[in-house]
């Protein structure tokens, strides 16, 4: 699965290379490396090497109550080996591996084995059955929603201090991805786990010699219209204190000369 993957991630030109260790927790005593698991990394600018793990939920074939989990996202995996570029990646790297520190002995390593699963089940005792568990073995958190492999917030009572994973889970700074952090929506008012909830002019209209423009509203907000002669260039503020008037706000101003680029600006009331 993993070297598939970096095949088909290649020929679409997504710089991809694969990494494999060994699962160690410390509840689990060393035997003799007889299977490693490998999985892949993708580089994407802007935030560097992310790991991604195809055999993700493949079920054991040995076992039909088994699966494969939480290597990618929660890497737990303690990383032997990474390979990239033209030279051979190479399959048979298990036996003694070699690190950054040194040599890694056999009776040093452990072995792979997928973890046990089953839906219903409730793995870390947090209260969330496993199948809507995003951190099935991580009391501290449950909630995945932009699937990032990061909590949208910490389980009640609990934080990053409680994350049993390795390393511990870190919160996620923005649940759905899309492009404002969980901070500036609420400002903004909207929801940090909807992709669709955000601040945008949504609706532009030219009536007579006038220009109007609409965007979302929440009550308890100031708006404020920017505008710039280029998408890119310096914005000058064009009116301040439009009070809220949810659901939609309206602002009417003159159709410009010349290409025109609004933004709006939130701050909440005082």
């Amino acid at each position: 699965y993993a070297f598939t993957m970096i095949a088909l991630c290649r020929v679409k030109g997504i710089p991809t290379r694969f990494a494999g260790g060994s699962e160690c927790r410390s509840f689990e005593t060393g035997r003799t490396d007889t299977l490693h698991h490998r999985w892949v990394e993708v580089y994407i600018p802007g935030y560097g090497w992310v790991p991604f793990d195809p055999t993700h939920d493949e079920w054991d074939p040995e076992d039909p109550d088994v699966r494969w989990r939480e290597v990618g996202a929660q890497q737990r995996g303690l990383v032997l080996r990474r390979g990239g570029g033209t030279n051979d990646m190479g399959w048979l790297y298990t036996s003694y591996a070699q690190h950054q520190y040194g040599y890694i002995a056999n009776d040093r390593s452990v072995v792979w084995v997928g973890l046990p699963w089953t839906d219903d089940g409730d793995f870390d005792g947090d209260g969330i059955t496993n199948g809507a568990d995003a951190f099935a073995y991580d009391h501290a958190a449950s909630l995945d929603t932009d699937g990032d492999g990061l909590p949208d917030d910490w389980n009640a009572g609990y934080g990053v201090a409680d994350s049993s994973s390795v390393p511990p889970l870190v919160a996620d700074a923005n649940d759905d991805n899309d492009g404002l952090t969980d901070a500036e929506e609420a400002i903004a008012g909207t929801d940090p786990a909807d992709a669709n909830s955000t601040l945008a002019i949504g609706g532009l209209a030219v009536t007579g010699g006038n220009l109007q423009l609409q965007w979302p509203s929440v009550s308890g907000r100031i708006y404020e219209v920017w505008a710039s002669d280029t998408v890119d260039g310096t914005s000058v503020r064009e009116y301040a204190d439009i009070a809220a008037t949810p659901p939609l706000n309206t602002y009417v101003t003159d159709v410009p000369a010349a290409q025109r680029f609004y933004r709006i600006r939130v701050k909440e009331a005082l």
